[in-house]
């Protein structure tokens, strides 16, 4: 796993959501490729508009759906991950001020 709960991560500006009734579609501009998310995922995908570490979306979803901490934490570390490894989340201080080449 490439992410943390500590880690300050957030969108890349040139991805595309598209929200479903079960969740979002994903688009990256630049490559066409797309991802599906489910509800959670696509609401961790809004609170990322922002800047915000994976600790305090955990603590905002956490809220909305009856689910143990342990396990959204492990949920939306599992979504980051992928969708750094995606290059459709940036990760550090600084991120969601840059877009992809």
């Amino acid at each position: 796993m490439v992410v943390a709960l500590d880690d300050t991560v957030s969108r890349r500006a040139d991805v595309m959501a598209r929200e479903l009734p079960d969740g979002a579609v994903l688009v990256d501009m630049v490559s066409g490729r797309c991802w599906e998310l489910n509800r959670v995922g696509a609401a961790l995908w809004t609170l990322l508009e922002s800047p915000t570490t994976l600790r305090g979306a955990c603590d905002a979803l956490s809220g909305r759906y009856d689910v143990e901490l342990a396990v959204l934490q492990r949920d939306v570390l599992a979504v980051g991950d992928e969708l750094i490894r995606a290059g459709l989340l940036l990760r550090g201080p600084a991120a969601g001020s840059e877009t992809r080449p």
